[in-house]
């Protein structure tokens, strides 16, 4: 039974463990990546999310005085 149980880990168990690092590491720093890009695509949302409240009030005004 133990002879089994140590050729089914043998089966399993990767040849290189380096590789499946690496190619973690890769991984994650792409993730990190799409991560840096999502945040910057937030602030920008927020930043034009800003402008618009800002511009409505003026739009609106406008729009009541009849001059659109």
């Amino acid at each position: 039974m133990i002879h089994e149980v140590e050729s089914a880990r043998k089966i399993t168990e990767p040849k290189c463990r380096c590789s499946l690092v690496s190619e973690r590491h890769r991984i994650v720093a792409e993730l990190d990546a799409l991560q840096a890009e999502v945040d910057a695509l937030k602030r920008l949302q927020a930043e034009t999310a800003a402008e618009l409240d800002a511009l409505l009030p003026a739009i609106l005004d406008r729009a009541f005085k009849g001059e659109l």
